[in-house]
């Protein structure tokens, strides 16, 4: 019986050693003869994405497609510490199987028998990494699978190529994927230069990277670190010294700070880039100046504590290099996590009507053009037609100033001059040049915006006019603005004429010019010198500050993304002291240049008043900048030299007497001055002979004359300005001898300011305004109509 059974189990075994070496045969002909699937490890170039300021300052990390930040390095960038700790830590004989350890698997399943739950794991480094490029839950099947991948993965790459693989896949918590990237966020420096401390530190954490969370468990984390540099010295990878160095020292983590640095400038980088980029660099150089970028955004959040109260709510900025249209700074708003103020809008990238900045363009084209900054234009009530009625713009402050030389129009910004001025040069031509600037928001045609292009009729953004404004500072070349390092500069390309841009710049840049509008002490007066120019936009809704040197551009904007009106909030109040600010910190610590005139330029004295070469009797001269060969030829012909008889006031003749007889300097203009004149008590003609010895003297008209508005004058009101805002000036001029004026228009009186001026909300409709003589001798009269 003993023997029969024998032959029985002889007959099975050899069946069974059969069966067995058939079943390897197959299992190893099925291992090996499949590739492993190479799409797996092209999964490394899912790569997060690292911006960095000029100077390589981090700005932010963008999060690879796996919501994670990785950094792929090379194995030879990374220190051999870390690949001698993770190998100790994770697989010591990974040097030595071929992708399945069987004394792990031994050690593994007696251990979780012996415990009767699992407590320790078989995978290998090279399990490990096909689980990292195709995870799949933890069964017994997923296991085998694993075992498999990784034997045939040990075919196609050498051992270090897997450990490169491992190292930078693997799990550090928060986020992190890769050695370089957890040596980056928690020690703040390169794998390359971690010590035996770091790396053993870090290469506990993809046990757990949880449970082993630095800045929640250190304590765990560092009895992970200690026990691996126990097996580090256990696989002879260190000396017992290294070893008890490496655990008597501290660790040190760098503070925990996801780098969220310039949010509105990083947001712009990445929707310019090419959507083609996703295997593109992981790290994109900018040309911002972080210093300079947290500078700006301290100016402006602190400037904007004192405006709350007058219902500045924002503010952006821009600065710009001129030599390379490098962007330096951007800040969209004053607080880019600030909810309530919507400040994740970028003021800088937003399109606003950019009130009187636009002028700076108007002028230096009119200076193409053959105009000069001396010649004079006649800041009086105009009156243009338009397919939609009679435009008649108004200076800021309602006044009229009569006689301008273009210097002091521009200074000034006054709307009128402005308005004149692009009716000479032509809409066309104004908005075609701003078009070859790239203000691309300008999409209607050049009538759709008409004159008022000059005065901000048309919406820009803050880059596009700071740019604008940097290709006046380089003398009329224009290049993009550019965020990128590595972006090829373009060839400049010419838009305006040198010496028509210098004109503008010697202009802007002038202090004394610009004293009747803004006093002598603004926050344009620099310790240096600057070009500058101020807007406001209708109803204050927007208000910009625009200036260069030869070296940088700054453009500010303030006011509300809700589109909510400041209150008596302008350009030079608004916007200016921040352009103050952020200029004062970009020279802080150098000094700024200054222009050589170009070829072609030269400069001589002109009367203040005419523009005119200066006469004998010129109280004031100004110096000014012209094109060769179109200085004034003429001597002055608003300023002459009488006698007059100083009894009566007139001109002397032959009969009066000597001793009564004096010499005057009197100014003389011409006749399309006469209304203004009289209106704000000026003589300006020159005074009748007198009759010596005459009882009465020649008097001054003797009827009350309204001279604004015209009859039948036709005014438009606009929709999206409130009714409070549009309202027009009354005047007129009167008799020497006539008492205070009052004003009517439909019979209801009217308040006025002074004796001669008045102004009246428009109603629509016809109506009739009416002035009359306090005294009742004298009126007149004028129908408007209102649409």
């Amino acid at each position: 019986m003993a023997r029969k059974w024998r032959k029985r189990l002889f007959r099975w075994g050899k069946r069974g050693l059969v069966l067995t070496g058939a079943f390897c045969i197959l299992f190893l002909a099925y291992v090996y003869a499949v590739p492993f699937p190479k799409e797996l490890l092209s999964r490394k170039f899912v790569k997060s994405i690292e911006i960095v300021d000029r100077e390589g300052r981090p700005l932010r990390e963008v999060l690879s497609a796996d919501s994670g930040r990785l950094r792929w390095k090379a194995l030879a960038e990374i220190s051999p510490l870390v690949a001698g700790a993770t190998i100790a830590a994770e697989d010591a004989r990974f040097r030595y199987h071929p992708g399945v350890d069987p004394f792990s698997i031994l050690r593994a399943v007696w251990q979780n028998v012996a415990h009767g739950r699992r407590v320790s794991g078989a995978s290998t480094i090279t399990m490990q990494v096909v689980r990292l490029v195709r995870p799949r839950r933890r069964t017994l099947r997923a296991k085998l699978s694993e075992a498999v991948l990784a034997l045939r993965l040990e075919r196609v790459l050498t051992k270090d190529h897997i450990l490169e693989e491992y190292l930078n896949r693997a799990p550090y918590g928060n986020q992190l994927f890769g050695i370089e990237a957890a040596a980056q966020m928690y020690f703040d420096k390169p794998a390359r230069d971690l010590s035996l401390s770091e790396a053993a530190f870090l290469a506990g954490l993809p046990q757990g990277p949880t449970r082993l969370n630095p800045y929640r468990n250190l304590d765990g984390a560092m009895k992970r670190r200690n026990w691996i540099l126990g097996r580090m010295y256990d696989c002879n990878f260190i000396d017992e010294m290294g070893r008890d160095r490496a655990r008597r020292q501290p660790i040190t983590l760098h503070p925990r700070r996801w780098r969220f640095r310039a949010p509105h400038f990083v947001d712009y980088v990445l929707a310019c880039r090419d959507p083609g980029d996703g295997d593109g660099p992981t790290r994109i150089e900018t040309t911002l100046d972080l210093r300079l970028q947290e500078k700006v955004q301290g100016i402006v959040r602190e400037h904007l504590k004192g405006m709350k109260d007058r219902n500045v709510r924002n503010a952006a900025v821009v600065v710009i290099h001129n030599a390379t249209g490098q962007i330096r700074s951007m800040v969209g708003s004053a607080d880019f996590f600030d909810g309530r103020e919507l400040g994740q809008n970028n003021g800088a990238v937003a399109p606003r009507p950019p009130g009187s900045t636009v002028k700076a363009f108007t002028y230096t084209l009119a200076f193409e053009q053959g105009m000069t900054p001396a010649d004079i234009v006649a800041d009086l009530p105009a009156h243009f037609e338009t397919p939609e009625g009679d435009y008649c713009p108004e200076n800021y402050d309602g006044q009229t100033y009569g006689p301008t030389r273009l210097r002091a129009a521009l200074a000034n910004s006054l709307n009128i001059s402005a308005v004149k001025v692009l009716s000479r040069v032509g809409v066309d031509a104004l908005f075609l040049r701003m078009r070859e600037m790239d203000f691309t928001h300008l999409t209607k045609p050049a009538q759709h915006y008409g004159l008022g292009l000059t005065l901000g009729s048309g919406e820009v953004t803050l880059l596009e006019l700071c740019n604008g404004f940097a290709t006046i500072a380089r003398l009329g070349e224009w290049i993009p603005a550019v965020t990128l390092t590595a972006q090829n500069p373009q060839r400049p390309r010419r838009v305006f004429d040198p010496i028509a841009c210098y004109q503008t710049i010697d202009i802007l840049s002038d202090p004394l010019a610009r004293i009747p509008a803004f006093g002598g002490s603004t926050p344009l007066n620099l310790p240096f010198r600057a070009a500058v120019k101020t807007g406001t936009s209708p109803n204050y809704r927007d208000n910009w500050t625009v200036g260069f040197t030869p070296e940088y551009t700054v453009g500010v904007w303030v006011g509300d993304f809700r589109n909510n009106p400041m209150q008596n909030v302008s350009g030079i109040t608004g916007a200016g002291p921040i352009f103050r600010a952020v200029m004062m910190a970009i020279y802080e610590n150098r000094q700024p240049t200054w222009y050589d005139a170009p070829p072609g330029v030269e400069r001589c004295d002109v009367c203040s008043l005419s523009g005119m070469r200066p006469g004998p009797w010129c109280p004031s001269t100004v110096n000014e900048v012209f094109r060769a060969g179109t200085a004034p030829r003429h001597e002055c012909t608003y300023h002459r030299r009488i006698r007059i008889d100083r009894t009566t006031g007139l001109r002397a003749t032959a009969k009066c007497p000597v001793d009564d007889v004096i010499e005057k300097t009197i100014v003389c203009l011409p006749p399309e001055y006469d209304a203004w004149a009289r209106a704000g008590g000026v003589r300006t003609r020159l005074p009748e002979p007198c009759q010596h010895g005459a009882t009465e003297m020649a008097s001054a008209p003797a009827q009350v004359r309204i001279v604004y508005p015209n009859p039948w004058d036709v005014f438009v009101i606009d929709p999206n300005i409130p009714p409070e805002y549009q309202t027009i000036s009354l005047r007129a001029v009167t008799p020497q001898n006539a008492e205070s004026l009052q004003w009517f228009v439909d019979g209801a009186p009217v308040v006025s300011p002074s004796d001669t001026l008045a102004r009246w909300q428009l109603r629509p409709g016809e109506h009739t305004i009416l002035v009359q003589d306090g005294s009742g001798g004298s009126c007149d009269w004028v129908r408007i109509r209102v649409e």
